[in-house]
């Protein structure tokens, strides 16, 4: 293997701080040099790989994509992503030789013929014309254009890590210079783009069409948060295209349509209140998987008895019956009459006469005359009360397999076709439109350009009228409140509109209120997929991913990165103890490895949702919105440090703005968060990630070691003075030594405080005259002749010279009396009055209120810094208290 890998490259730009410095400004996009220097590396790689380049010119390739814009790290071009002035940004040779040849030793003649492929990377730029006459004299000319045309490669792959979306790129008018290149070499470039983003639906759409593009060799190029640029050999039949993207979609929704997180919803199944099933599922050959799920939830329902499930069973199988007839009904079509014939045969129950009663008594009574024709039948062993709960609820399970192998052929004439599978067409119709290509489903003559546009424009401007008309107006229609797309609702008077519902429009979080909005079918299935409940999503919008990167990114999500969110805490002890280097290393190694691997057809996950969406859960129910949001802001800021890309994290649903890239992470921020996290905008810029996420990990960890509260202990680990927690920690030790874990957190959290000169000179006055012969627990133990200082500023009405020498005076007695050896005291009486005279200035100009709080401040940074001196000194006495 190359000694090139995308890893050890890494490793050398982290080290350079590449994941802290930006390659692009925020206008455009605020890509870290890393970030783009990996992009454009990974769709460099696929190109190459396309073309079949040997093995020497893939590693050099490899390289001078990675490195091609190295000159950005420069100071001049950092302050010139400000200042908006252009300047060089081109690295010399003489850089290029340093990297390469110290961290792998390669030969000069590999170095020179790099940096022309960089240079001809940078071409068109003035900077360029002196280098590359230079540089040239060094090269064979016979190789000269074969490094050129890897210069047009990594040209071509810098454009399009770049460019925002798929038809950005291709309406660059300077494609057409890349023509050439893909002409000489027989390969396609081929774009698709979705311009409604939906989460786990558009999901659906991505992996439809990319199966589609793989079945005739297309590997993805690069992805985007609106589609994907891929590369072939073959030129796309476009007839055959557009009937393939169907099936391949279809295939996809019928099985989400029969997933358990789909099944498990209100809207398609409700086993215990109403029994009404969704027709659109109800199918003869989604039946049997229907009773399955069925029999699953009601076998571990709580607070039934066995005769309660039974009754809840059969109530389900008529759900699913009179489900049966009402979808035949609807086609005008009459039931069959041998349909009540084969029920009464198989249950000794006509389900279209009872319909769907809730009286168990009525139930039980029924169960009791179905239980006769069971044991007749030889479904049942015995009479279904005498049996375990588990083998009656199998038997019905038996005997309603039975019931449909029956149906199968009473309704295997023509006119019932339809009912045999699910009914995802209106789905897929839906979703069809989502596809922004007009050569992708649609012929070009027949749409009028602008369609999509004008289509997404009025989605979101539909949503936004009905977000407005159900945050608390009661009157008019209403739309779906998520997307606006569906058929004009109900009444928002009838539809209890309220705080339950504003509650669910902000945050995503628990509303009765919601089952009663007209929200659409796909964003029910989007919402049910997700498992909206109690959740919060991490939308990773990045720029451009390799195909390796974007085919491995939902294998890592499923495998590691889900292990790491479900346990916030657990992640942040890892972090501080540095072990999170470790589990990088060990996603990077995946990523590499899992590459050629085959890769599942479809999976619905827990942990990832479409190319761009890795989901974590809030760690736990509990607890305030702003404690649970800053979990998904320590969450998102991991997987930042992990993966290398732009993290956006939304809760609940939410309209997302695939342009708006601005910093490392964005977060919708409470106003309590935006407040302790110092922040006026709902983002981390790149420069803060580290720091932050130190305070976040700190602040998880100071909440179970401070014992804070459940509800808001984390807001007030950020929010309190690290002093103030120490206190609390100690209280429960027999003496102040705090472990090394508790004095690392106390540490961190006390980074974000100034480390004034007070605090310094009283700290130094402590360590150097207080040294009681055992330090107890309490703060007294530990400050000392501090506490009168305290007292006695508090309680002065003037504060001068004499008051001041006053003051000093007593504080210094405090210390003689304190201390029971000579330990200078006499020396002690001058910095204690230069000590109270340097207090005295900075609440010279304070209120009574504001006096409370710089003493309060001091006493605990004071106590703080003398609780982690004493630790420090304790440690290294061995066994001292």
């Amino acid at each position: 293997m190359s000694v090139f890998t995308i890893e050890s490259l890494e490793r050398v730009a982290r080290e350079r701080g590449w994941d802290r410095l930006l390659a692009k400004s925020p206008p455009q996009g605020e890509q870290s040099i890393l970030s783009h220097a990996k992009a454009v590396t990974g769709i460099a790689e696929t190109v190459g790989e396309m073309i079949g380049l040997p093995k020497e010119l893939m590693d050099m390739l490899r390289v001078s994509a990675f490195l091609h814009d190295m000159g950005k790290e420069k100071d001049a071009f950092q302050k010139s992503l400000e200042t908006k002035e252009r300047t060089k940004h081109l690295p010399t040779l003489d850089e290029i030789r340093d990297i390469l040849q110290s961290e792998y030793g390669i030969q000069d003649e590999f170095v020179t013929k790099v940096y022309f492929v960089i240079i001809e990377t940078h071409r068109g730029l003035g900077e360029t014309e002196t280098a590359m006459r230079a540089v040239s004299e060094l090269v064979d000319r016979g190789e000269t254009p074969t490094l050129i045309e890897l210069g047009e490669i990594v040209r071509l792959s810098d454009w399009m890590a770049s460019s925002d979306s798929p038809a950005s790129f291709f309406k660059n008018p300077r494609v057409v210079e890349f023509k050439p290149l893909l002409r000489e070499n027989s390969i396609h470039l081929e774009y698709y783009s979705l311009l409604r983003i939906r989460g786990v639906l558009t999901y659906l759409l991505h992996r439809g069409i990319q199966s589609t593009f793989k079945k005739k060799g297309y590997e993805i190029l690069a992805s985007y948060p609106d589609g994907c640029i891929l590369i072939g050999k073959e030129p796309l039949d476009k007839e055959w295209f557009q009937s393939e993207v169907k099936k391949q979609i279809k295939k996809i929704l019928d099985k989400a349509l029969l997933a358990p997180a789909f099944l498990d919803s209100a809207i398609s199944l409700q086993i215990n209140r109403g029994m009404i099933a969704n027709p659109s599922i109800v199918a003869l050959s989604a039946l049997s998987n229907l009773v399955d799920f069925g029999i699953d939830r009601i076998h571990s329902l709580g607070g039934k008895d066995d005769d309660q499930k039974r009754a809840i069973l059969m109530r389900y199988i008529s759900t699913l019956q009179n489900a049966l007839r009402t979808k035949i009904e609807e086609k005008g079509l009459e039931v069959p009459s041998e349909l009540s014939d084969m029920e009464k045969e198989v249950f000794g129950i006509d389900f279209g006469a009872i319909g769907l009663p809730m009286d168990y008594e009525l139930w039980k009574g029924l169960i009791q005359k179905s239980s006769a024709i069971l044991v007749r039948n030889k479904t049942a062993s015995r009479d279904l009360e005498t049996l375990d709960i588990t083998s009656g609820l199998a038997s019905i399970k038996k005997a309603y397999k039975e019931l449909i192998d029956k149906m199968k052929i009473l309704f295997s004439a023509d006119q019932f076709k339809f009912i045999e599978t699910m009914e995802t067409e209106g789905h897929l119709e839906a979703l069809l439109r989502d596809i922004g290509h007009p050569s992708m489903l649609q012929k070009k003559d027949d749409i009028d350009s602008n369609e999509y546009t004008t289509f997404a424009r009025h989605t979101l401007a539909t949503y936004q009228k009905a977000k407005e008309q159900v945050m608390g107006k009661m009157t008019g229609d209403i739309r779906c409140p998520i997307c606006g797309s569906a058929d004009t609702g109900t009444k928002a008077i009838s539809a209890a509109v309220g705080s339950g519902t504003k509650k669910f429009l902000n945050s995503g979080i628990g509303t009765k209120r919601l089952e009663n909005i007209n929200v659409c079918n796909l964003c029910i299935l989007e919402g049910i997929l997700r498992g909206n409940k109690d959740h919060g999503y991490v939308l990773l919008p990045q720029t451009a991913f390799s195909a390796q990167e974007a085919y491995a990114l939902e294998h890592i999500a499923k495998k590691y990165l889900s292990k790491l969110d479900r346990n916030v805490f657990k992640t942040a002890a890892m972090l501080l103890r540095g072990e999170l280097e470790t589990v990088g290393a060990t996603l990077r190694d995946r990523l590499s490895a899992i590459c050629s691997s085959e890769r599942e057809f479809y999976d619905i996950s827990g942990d990832i949702v479409g190319n761009y969406v890795l989901m974590t859960t809030f760690a736990e129910r509990k607890g305030s919105v702003s404690d649970n949001m800053a979990k998904a802001v320590f969450q998102g800021l991991i997987l930042h440090h992990l993966m290398d890309v732009r993290v956006m994290i939304l809760t609940g649903f939410e309209m997302i703005d695939i342009n708006d890239r601005r910093g490392a992470v964005q977060f919708p921020g409470t106003s309590t968060l935006l407040r302790v996290l110092r922040s006026r905008e709902n983002r981390v810029d790149f420069a803060n990630t580290k720091v932050l996420v130190r305070r976040l990990a700190a602040a998880l960890l100071a909440k179970y070691s401070a014992n804070l509260s459940d509800n808001n202990g984390i807001i007030q680990a950020l929010d309190t003075h690290p002093g103030q927690i120490a206190q609390r920690i100690a209280l429960d030790r027999d003496s102040v030594k705090l472990s090394e874990h508790d004095l690392r957190i106390l540490k961190i959290l006390y980074e974000g405080y100034d480390m004034t000169s007070i605090t310094d000179m009283t700290v130094e006055i402590l360590d150097k005259y207080y040294r009681p012969e055992k330090y107890g627990k309490s703060m007294h133990s530990v400050l000392g002749p501090m506490n009168s200082l305290y007292t006695e500023f508090r309680k002065a009405s003037k504060l001068d010279q004499e008051a001041i020498e006053a003051i000093a005076g007593k504080m210094h007695r405090q210390l003689q009396q304190l201390n029971k050896g000579d330990y200078m005291l006499a020396e002690a009486a001058a910095p204690i009055l230069e000590l109270c005279k340097a207090l005295a200035s900075r609440l010279e100009d304070a209120g009574p209120r504001d006096r409370k709080k710089i003493l309060d401040d001091l006493r605990y940074s004071i106590y703080l810094r003398r609780l982690i001196s004493i630790n420090e000194k304790i440690e290294k006495k061995k066994g001292g208290n």
